[in-house]
């Protein structure tokens, strides 16, 4: 809300206090994105871990192919979550 404050010929525009002390962040939103990024990490990560349990297999183990596909995996997961 603005007032309008005259002096003589020069005209200014106080601001009221509440407009003042109004934050430009809005924190409900920045806490939801959070969340959001939280979730889509965690499902993420449990669709890698159900992916790279299918592939492996009990009688003869190898990881060599893993280890790549678990660096390239966490890779995507962590900028997919926060992009």
């Amino acid at each position: 809300m603005e007032i309008q404050v005259s002096e003589g010929t020069s005209s200014a525009y106080a601001t009221s206090s509440a407009a003042a002390d109004a934050s430009g962040v809005s924190w409900p939103a920045i806490f939801a994105g959070a969340a959001a990024a939280a979730a889509l990490s965690f499902i993420l990560l449990i669709l890698g871990v159900g992916l790279g349990l299918s592939s492996v297999s009990p009688y003869s183990y190898t990881d060599k192919p893993l280890g790549g596909a678990a660096i390239a995996w966490i890779a995507f997961m962590s900028l997919a979550a926060c992009a």
